[in-house]
Formats: structure tokens, sequence, C-alpha cells
């Protein structure tokens, strides 16, 4: 009884400490107003996606399943969109809970998720302990919880955490199915980490694969070889069995992943094997600082492990973990390791919670050593300690000596960063090596501990606010409150409509609030309407899989069906003011309206861009229809003449340049070369230009490298400036950008100039910078036209919609949902095919009469995820009999020797 009760009495060490330092952090960010919202992707995607989540759940405790949300990027899947963001996540169920408001709910989850990756540490500790159970585990469990790893990535992306309370279960597990034979805890864990983040379990199952390659090493060399192979394989059928499983949610998700990948994965960047030595020195440098919210590279771990390290290595024994922390010295230090451990995306410190755990388990297993050392082996352990924290102190003091402004431009709280390191290693040594009683050791190296990490929480809490790393509450408020006089417009059930909101921070808001919108910012969309915007070089999509609207184009903006825009700035053709901030389309184009006219997409596809895009109003593009004519009886092909006619236009616009620069005091001067021309930082290129016609002004860039050393530029018209980005070819986000099409805006027939600021020193290729003036003159006509024949009486519901249509003509029936073969679509009860239209959508034919239309949504291979579950579920089952017959057997076999 005596171990689960010093087992709760730790437990109850660390939730008093956890409680204690949460709070220091708590309560400096509510004083100084901040949210535990990150800035960036917890902002515009974990935010949001959490209030889906929470509404979704609900919603499925009320009526049950349903597959796809209409409100994002023009609809999605709900499972191939949410379970980066925990959908299946089992902790989302506290969104189950209904009296918390969203910003606290947000809070409380990253805490809850916190807290328990100490618990899961410290069950870890119990185990390989073997119930001689210690106060340092407490301790060890809070090195773990409030390093940087938690407190930084866990932050910005709350789901990190997860990682860090599967891993120690994940040891457990690797540990039981290598020496003891049994698979049932590896089978759960890695199933249940399979299910709530696939992602996340591939760096837990490289991780673990290489823990379980060292266990297996060493029983092959205790063993022999045969028993190392029967390991092997007992551990590939434990991950096969996982994976079987968790079928039901990673066979339709791994299938989503790769069939909507459409960016550059493998980076043409060559990572080195071993990082520069200024990297190297900077990283170890700022090892032991206090957690940075803005600086996920670090460790952020306690000085008071130092010393438990340099135990270890001058003494004999433990020899596996010697071995374990010489290869996680390796990964740190190798960028290609960093790719492999970070899930084979790209360089990145997704998986640092590995360092910290095996740093946490050191100090826990070797702080009884620390504390009972005596003569050359306390020596030695201070010695050392002074000499590392000599180097440190010295580097630090140059930095200051360097630098005299140093002292006046950074903070007190910075410059107790730099100092606190010192101050508790010197405190440390000074314990070690003055107290001879080891209680009196040991607790004063605790209390040590508790001072030094309330001064770190203290530290972080102050830099997070300092540095605006996360959201104030205002804001978060303005945000949630700023849509209640826009929601009874917004969420109109009486028709399908689709709200441009082109705000970056506000992406991914229709989910908070329920209207169907353009924009999505999620990590993974649907691949068609990734092509659609790659295919019309759609600027407000930078990476191509972040949709920020259609730049305010608005021959896209109608073929989507959008009738709001939320925005006062660059407001699209056609759009008049309803009030504040809101738009409305005059030429709003109904959902599912009808084309008379079809083209193939293999006659159209080497048109240019502008031109390409025009033929969207006047037939629908067919990919592949040459091979489906059969199918297309009855609809006409637009005729040549109109090709013809279209090529006779020309959309060029002519204009002079000028170059200023801020060192001639902006004086305007005339470029007479119109090649390379060498640019001074922030200097100014102006385009003068007089338009002859009224029409959307566009400024095409004719490739992603135009501006050398230049990732983005600043567009000013009319007095107001924008910002664009360039992507490069070497990006982990380049998805095949070339041309950059900027749509600067309607504009009236006269004299007027756009500005171009470039904020670097380089140079660019004048010749490759053009503008493209687009006539509006048959717009009204073509829109007309189309929404005459739409369809009518349309109602969403869980899995697909319904709507009808009477028509005089056969027709294409356009739908702008982005095609997924999980679509089925039925006229009047039967099945029809589904044409992929204008490049990322659907479209059906539809015959002269009064049709009900449906269109239903099945996941693709969801299945064939519902039976691997059940199939591994079975095998799983059989192996257990299998292994308790086998067992039985053995026994009776044994009893029976003995009797002869």
């Amino acid at each position: 009884m005596k171990p689960k009760k010093d087992l709760l009495k730790i437990m109850i060490i660390y939730s008093c400490i956890f409680l204690f330092l949460s709070s220091i952090i708590i309560f400096i960010m509510y004083k100084d107003g901040r949210s535990f919202v990150y800035y960036g992707d917890a902002f515009v995607q974990h935010f949001p996606s959490q209030i889906f989540i929470s509404k979704y759940l609900n919603d499925i405790v009320k009526n049950g399943f349903y597959l796809f949300n209409f409100n994002i990027g023009l609809g999605q899947d709900v499972l191939s969109t949410y379970h980066y963001y925990g959908l299946t996540d089992p902790l989302s169920a506290i969104f189950l809970i209904k009296n918390l408001s969203p910003v606290t709910l947000y809070m409380v989850r990253i805490f809850l998720r916190i807290y328990l990756s100490g618990i899961t540490f410290i069950f870890m500790c119990a185990y390989f302990t073997e119930k001689k159970y210690s106060i340092s585990i407490a301790f060890g469990a809070v090195l773990y919880t409030f390093s940087n790893y938690a407190l930084s990535p866990g932050m910005m992306h709350p789901f990190f955490i997860n990682a860090m309370i599967l891993l120690p279960f994940m040891v457990i597990a690797v540990h039981k199915l290598v020496y003891k034979n049994k698979i049932l805890l590896f089978v759960i864990v890695f199933a249940t980490s399979l299910i709530t983040n696939v992602y996340l379990s591939i760096i837990l199952s490289v991780t673990t694969f290489f823990y379980a390659l060292i266990c297996t090493i060493d029983i092959f060399l205790k063993k022999g070889l045969l028993n190392g192979i029967r390991i092997f394989g007992r551990g590939m059928f434990s991950y096969l069995l996982s994976f079987l499983i968790s079928g039901i949610v990673t066979v339709p998700v791994v299938n989503s992943i790769i069939t909507n990948s459409i960016r550059n994965i493998d980076s043409k960047v060559e990572l080195p094997f071993i990082m520069a030595k200024n990297d190297i020195i900077n990283y170890f440098y700022a090892f032991f600082r206090a957690p940075d919210s803005n600086n996920f590279a670090l460790v952020g771990i306690s000085i008071v492990v130092l010393v438990t390290l340099i135990d270890m290595f001058i003494n004999k024994g433990n020899l596996k973990l010697k071995i374990i922390s010489f290869f996680t010295l390796l990964l740190i230090l190798s960028p290609k390791l960093h790719k492999l451990f970070g899930g084979f995306l790209y360089d990145n410190y997704r998986w640092y919670f590995i360092v910290t755990l095996l740093l946490s388990y050191i100090f826990v297993i070797r702080f009884e050593s620390v504390v009972e050392s005596q003569g050359y082996k306390k020596i030695s352990i201070c010695f050392t300690t002074l000499l590392i924290i000599s180097v440190y102190s010295s580097r630090t003091y140059l930095r200051y000596a360097n630098n005299q402004d140093l002292m006046k431009i950074q903070s007190k709280i910075a410059f107790s960063n730099d100092i606190l390191p010192i101050v508790v290693a010197f405190a440390l040594i000074a314990i070690i090596l003055f107290f001879r009683n080891k209680n009196n050791k040991s607790s004063s190296i605790y209390m040590l501990m508790i001072i030094s990490f309330s001064v770190n929480m203290f530290i972080y809490a102050k830099q997070s606010s300092y540095s605006r790393a996360f959201v104030k509450n205002d804001v978060l408020h303005e945000r949630l409150v700023k849509y209640e006089k826009y929601k009874d417009i917004l969420t109109d059930n009486s028709e399908f409509f689709r709200v441009d909101n082109p705000n970056t921070a506000e992406n991914n808001y229709s989910d908070i609030f329920g209207y169907n919108s353009i924009p999505i910012n999620y990590s993974i969309e649907n691949k068609n309407f990734s092509l659609f915007n790659l295919e019309y070089k759609n600027t407000a999509s930078i990476p191509i899989t972040v949709v920020r609207g259609f730049d305010s184009r608005a021959i896209l903006n109608s073929i989507a069906s959008t009738k709001y825009y939320l925005s006062n700035s660059k407001i699209p053709f056609g759009y008049k003011k309803i009030s504040g901030g809101l738009y409305e389309n005059i030429y709003y184009l109904p959902f599912g309206f009808t084309y008379d006219k079809y083209v193939s997409y293999d006659d159209i596809k080497m048109l240019d861009v502008l031109k390409k895009q025009n033929i969207l109003l006047e037939a629908c593009i067919i990919d592949d229809a040459d091979n489906k004519k059969s199918s297309l009886t009855d609809i006409k092909e637009l005729e040549d003449n109109y090709f013809r006619r279209s090529s006779l236009v020309d959309t060029k616009l002519d204009f002079k340049t000028f170059k200023a620069s801020r060192d001639d005091k902006n004086t305007k001067q005339i470029i007479q070369n119109k090649n390379i021309i060498k640019n001074k930082k922030e200097d100014t290129l102006i385009l003068e230009y007089d338009a002859k016609l009224k029409g959307e002004l566009y400024l095409r860039i004719d490739s992603q490298d135009v501006f050398k050393n230049n990732p983005h530029i600043f567009v000013t018209h009319n007095g107001e400036e924008r910002y664009y980005d360039f992507i490069s070819k070497h990006s982990n986000w380049y998805a095949g950008e070339n041309q950059k099409l900027i749509n600067i805006g309607y504009i009236d027939s006269g004299k007027n100039q756009l500005k171009i600021r470039i904020p670097n020193e380089g140079e660019f290729d004048l010749s490759k910078i053009s503008l493209d003036l687009i006539s509006f003159g048959n717009y009204e006509t073509n829109i007309e036209r189309l929404k005459g024949n739409h369809l009518e009486n349309v109602s969403m519901n869980k899995n697909g919609f319904i709507g009808q249509i009477e028509n005089n003509n056969s027709k294409l029936l356009f739908i702008s949902i982005p095609f997924n073969d999980g679509w089925k679509a039925f006229v009047d009860g039967n099945e029809t095919d589904i044409f992929r239209a204008n490049t990322g959508f659907m479209a059906i034919k539809i015959n002269p009469g009064v049709h009900k239309i449906e269109f239903k949504y099945e996941r693709p291979l969801q299945g064939i995820g519902f039976i691997s579950t059940i199939l591994g579920i079975l095998l799983f089952m059989i192996y257990t009999i299998f292994r308790k017959i086998n067992a039985k057997q053995s026994v009776f076999r044994k009893k029976e020797s003995n009797k002869i």
C-alpha cells in the first residue's frame, strides 16, 4: 500500500507546484489584458477551429454526425479539415462544457494538456524506478511541463502538447513490448495517437522506433539474433494492429493528406547534416534560459538538470541512457534529422519534447546520486558545472561589453533572463559543496528549483506580454462582437450564398459565426480549390492553400455566388455599401446557376489567365470534355468566333516608368531602360498610365523572383497601400506559382499612377512588369443571362443539399463546391455523372423540364476505414486468445515435465 501512497504524494506535490506556477502566468497575463490565444496560427486557425469543434461535438450529441462543412472555403470535408486541430482528440470532450466562454475554454484546454503531460511523466518514472518513488519525480514532472516546448510551440499549436502526454506512455509501451512480450499498451497508445492526430503520431512513431531499435539491439547482444528478429517482428505487427484499429479515422485522413497534397514538401534547399558553428554556439548558450513564447527552437529547461547530466556521465552504468543521450545530441545538431523527426516535412523544432523528456528523466534517476555524491565525484560535478557556467558568464559579459547600448534598450526582464542561470548554478554548487546532511541538501535544491521556476514563469509571462505574442482580450472581444450587427444578414437561410472576408486574421471566422465563406486558412484544403486558385493566379491565395478570398476579382466572386463583402478595403466592382464594413454584390449570381454552353479545358488551357477568366461568364469549362461528348449532347460548344474576337482584344495598358529614392528626397526620375534596374532600400517604382476605359486594373509580374532580394513588395493606388508576398521555388509552401497577378481594383478612365515600394536593396527586370485593363462592357449582360435559370429552394442538410430547377433547354448546372470523389448527384432520384468544371468545381447536365436535384456526400475510403477498425479489433482479439492458450499450454507442459 505504501508505494501507492508515495505515488499519490508525488502527484499532490506536482499538482500544487503546477497550480502555483500556472497561477503566476495566468495572473500576469490577465493583469496585462492578454488572452492565451497566440497571434499567428492560433489566432487565425486554432481559436476558430476550437469554436467549430465545440459546436460540432455538441451538435453530434443532439443531431448525430455530419461529414461536410459548407461554411468554410466554399465547402470542405469536416474530418480532413479539423482532424489536425483536435476533432478526434479525446480531450476535445472538454468542449461539451457549456458554461465557459470560448476564451476561457481555450486557456483551460491548454493548461489541462500541460498538466496531463506531467501526470504521464510521473507514471513513466514510476514504471522505470520500480516503485522506488522519490519526490524528485514530482520536480522532474515540473521540469518537463514548464519547459519551452509546452509554453511556446504548445501555446501556438495547443494540440502539440498531446505529444508530450503520449510520449511517456509510448516509452513504457515499447519497453513492455521488447522486454516483457506485452503489446497491449503499445497498441492502445499508438492507436490513440493515430486517432488523435496523424501528423503527431508520425513524430511519435519515428521517436519510439529509434528507442525500440536500441532496445532490440540490447536484446540481440544479450540473447542472440533470433530473439532480436522475433522482437522486431512483434513490433511491426503491433504497428500494423494499431493502424488497423485506428483505421476508421486514419484511412480517410491519410487518403485526404495524400490526395490533397499540393505543396512542395520536398524543399529544394539542401539541409546540412550539422548545424553551422554560430548556430550551435547560440543554441547551447540559450539552452537553460527561461521559456520564450517567441522562440520555438529554445529548450528552455532549468539549469538544475545540468548537474544530474554531468553526474550520469562521470559515473558508471546507465549505458542505454548514455547512448540515447548521444543520439539526442546528434539529433539536436543535425538539420537533416530535424526533418526526419519533425514528421518528414521540413527542418522544424516540433520534436523538442523528446529532449525535454530525456533531460527531465535523467534528473529524476540521478538526483539522489548528486545529493549523495562525496569526495572526487562531488568536486567533479561542481567543477564541471562551474566550468560550463563560466563559459556562459563570459559570453554574457562580452555581449554587454561589446554593445554599450544593450543595457539601455534591453528590459530588466530580459537582463534577468540572462543572469538567472548564473545565479541558480552558483547557488546549486554551494548547496552541493557545503550542505552535508542529505535531507537538507535535497530540500534546499527543491526550494531553489521552486524559486527559479517561479522567476522563470514571471519572466516568461512578462516577456510574452511585452512582445505582444498573445492577443489582447479586448481584441478578441471586439472580433467576436463585430459580427453581431451583421449576424441576421450573413446567416440568412432563405437562400444559399457566400461571404468574402479578405481580413487575414478573420479568414476562418465563418466557423465561429456560421456564415458561408470563400476564405480558408487551415492546413489541409480540397486540392481542387487550390488548383483553381493556382490556375487563375489568385494573389489572395498565398501560400496556395491559404485562401483570403479572390483578390476582389468580380468574375471569380460572382461564379462563387458571393453576395456580401466584409471589408472597407479594395471593394470589388459591383458592390454597394449596406452599413459599416458590409457591402452587397448587385451582380450576385445565385448558387446553382446554369450554363447553356461549354468549352473543353484542353481548348483554352494555353490562353492568358485573364482571357480564361472572362470565359467563366460565357461557358462552363469542362475537363476532359473530348472524351465526354456523348454525355454533353444538346449542350452547345463555345463557338470559334468567340476566340477570334477575344484574340483581337488587347488588355495591355501602356505606362511611363519612374523611380524615386529616399536618398534623392523621393524626386521622380524617368526610367528609359526596360531591362535590369538596380534599386536601393525603400526605392519606389512609379507606373503612370492613362486608361481609355473603365475596368479592373491588374499589375502583372512575370515571375516570383522579379524583385531580387525582396520576398514582398508594397503597392499603393489611390492612397491605399497593400502588402504582397512572393513565394520562392525553394519554399516549403511552393506549389508551382509563377506569375504574380495583382488586382489593383476597379478604376475609372483617365490618368493615374501606381507605386511599388521595394523594401530591400536589389534589382528588378522592368520588362517583366506590365499592366492589364479588363473592361466590363458585357459583364452585366452575362450575369443576367447566367442567373436567369438557377437552382431554387436550396436546402443544405447534414451531408449534402437538395433543390429544384425548371429549364426549357438542356444545360449544365454549375455547383461552386470544390470537386471531390465523395460527391454523388441525383436528378429526380436517378444518379447522374458529375463533371469537373471550371478547373476545381462540379457541374451536372440537366435536360428540359422540372427537376429535383440532390447532391450527397460520402467521405472517400470511410467504409474501408470502418472495415479496417473491425479487422484490427478481431486480429487483436485472436492474438490475445492465442497468447492465453499458448501460455496455458506452456504451464501444462512444465507441470508434465516436472512429473517425469
